[in-house]
């Protein structure tokens, strides 16, 4: 065989060799980067936002119709939004998106999904396989992570699904193992699932929804604390009264400082009122109750829902959605806040976030408060006047620590959507200057869309759909495929022509 007719044999063999690492790299790349073989974004809904210093942890839902199943899908970015990582799959359910959590502590990374938690080490960047917890029925239902400690509550179903417990276990090497569970709250004293928790270091305070005879009997809040990390709990007790119904307790800690706040019904059973009990010696006694809404029954009704509480520096922020029910069958709605001083419990003056124009119906479902250093922001959805058909995403920033707040900015006014569907059902958080949010894309386009200001939330960067379609990183790959493809073209007709 002449010479030169090999080396256009080998010629041609090596382009084809090209071609098809080219290919594969190009292939496995964007498989890795979207963390499933086809995601078709027929349905995104942003489950939650967290960050970690300059990193910033982003999880959603999102159906796959080729496959009939709901997805989990992650995605991490770092460098304070700089850098945009792969998109992973956490779990899947046939049933419907999967209830998840995220909590991070450092370089530490956790994500819960039904009775599954996972750990990442490197900032989201990887994750082991399953940690070994084990969980009973109902799944995890809250997680913390201080210092080196992980706590989780779960959700147990006994009676044949007619009743619940609260259960706890914790661990305290940053999640590697964890202990047995030991029951918190549970029939006689309570069947509902509700619980919540917070920690600082080996403290943990967990609140819960009781029930009093029988299911339909008054509802308290229930209230146990630990010293040891959870080895050990005080006994329960019931800081609402037991003639009380009580809905949805929140605590929160800071220090020495524990929290408890919830939605009490008033005696004439008409009204909820926000009620907030506060405890300066690490939740061993509590103070009395304290009324924050300032609403009252002369016109209609009112109730206080959403509520939302966080501590920070010997300061208590506290965010909540009153709506009063006019005689004449209206509705009004207001989103409210408050600052708690610590030394003397002092109530500061209530806030209300949203504009007077704003249509009076559906603010404060989607609405959540971020403390970054002495920077409060809060973010929230109203359909900015009565004609809007359209609901818009709005931010207000404080820079005194709450005590007053600047005009209200509309985010999707704010980034560059090139054309695109804004924001809605949005979330945030912070870390220090830096503002980070993200949301789902108006309909009926799809997608999740993330925003960054490095302004104190003045002005955001241009916004990112991060679960559309990922260009691969390997970018060498696409010349390599033309070169290959275009040496193969050249050297089968070199071929042919001899």
């Amino acid at each position: 065989m002449p010479v030169q007719y090999i080396y256009k044999l080998k010629t041609l063999y090596y382009s084809i060799i090209i071609s098809v690492l080219s290919l594969f790299v190009v292939n496995i790349d964007a498989a890795y980067a979207q963390g499933s073989p086809e995601i078709l974004r027929s349905s995104s809904s942003l489950l939650q936002i967290s960050s970690s210093g300059n990193n910033v942890y982003i999880m959603w839902s999102d159906y796959d119709q080729k496959e009939r199943v709901y997805l989990t899908l992650f995605r991490a970015i770092h460098d304070g939004g700089k850098s945009i990582g792969h998109i992973y799959e956490m779990g899947n359910s046939f049933s419907g998106p999967t209830f998840s959590q995220m909590a991070s502590r450092e370089n530490n990374l956790y994500i819960t999904q039904g009775n599954v938690l996972k750990k990442s080490s490197d900032y989201g960047i990887t994750f082991n396989d399953t940690i070994p917890v084990s969980t009973p029925v109902g799944g995890i239902s809250n997680i913390v992570a201080t210092g080196n400690n992980v706590y989780l509550t779960f959700d147990n179903v006994i009676n044949s699904g007619n009743s619940f417990e609260v259960l706890f276990a914790a661990s305290k090497d940053n999640g590697t193992t964890f202990g047995n569970s030991v029951k918190l709250f549970g029939m006689p004293e309570s069947s509902e699932d509700y619980s919540q928790i917070a920690a600082s270091g080996t403290n943990v305070y967990v609140v819960g929804e009781g029930k009093y005879g029988g299911l339909q009997g008054p509802i308290g809040v229930l209230y146990r604390a630990s010293r040891d990390g959870g080895a050990t709990f005080s006994d329960t007790i019931d800081l609402s009264g037991n003639n009380s119904t009580d809905y949805a307790p929140k605590v929160a800690t800071s220090g020495n400082y524990v929290y408890v706040a919830w939605s009490e019904l008033t005696s004439d059973k008409k009204n909820t009122d926000l009620i907030l009990r506060m405890s300066n010696d690490g939740g061993e006694t509590f103070g009395p109750k304290i009324r924050l809404n300032q609403d009252n029954s002369s016109s209609g009704t009112y109730g206080t829902y959403f509520i939302q509480l966080l501590a920070r520096d010997f300061t208590l922020y506290v965010k909540w959605w009153d709506v009063h029910f006019l005689p004449n069958g209206t509705e009004t709605d207001h989103l409210l806040f408050d600052r708690i001083i610590n030394e003397d419990a002092t109530v500061g003056k209530t806030i209300e976030f949203t504009g007077n124009g704003a249509r009076p119906t559906d603010i404060g479902h989607n609405s959540m408060i971020s403390v970054g250093g002495n920077n409060v922001y809060a973010l929230w959805s109203e359909y900015p006047n009565q004609s809007s058909s359209q609901m818009r995403i709005f931010l207000r920033t404080s820079n005194d620590g709450g005590f007053s707040f600047g005009n209200a900015i509309d985010i999707n006014n704010q980034t560059n959507l090139s054309g695109r569907n804004g924001m809605t059902d949005a979330q945030i958080t912070t870390d220090g200057n830096n503002v980070y949010v993200a949301g789902d894309v108006i309909p009926p386009a799809l997608g999740i869309l993330f925003g960054t200001s490095t302004d104190n939330g003045k002005t955001f960067d241009g916004i990112t759909d991060i679960d559309a379609d990922v260009i691969p990183e390997f970018l060498f790959a696409m010349p390599l495929l033309l070169i290959g493809m275009v040496s193969v073209m050249i050297t089968y007709r070199i071929l042919i022509r001899k």
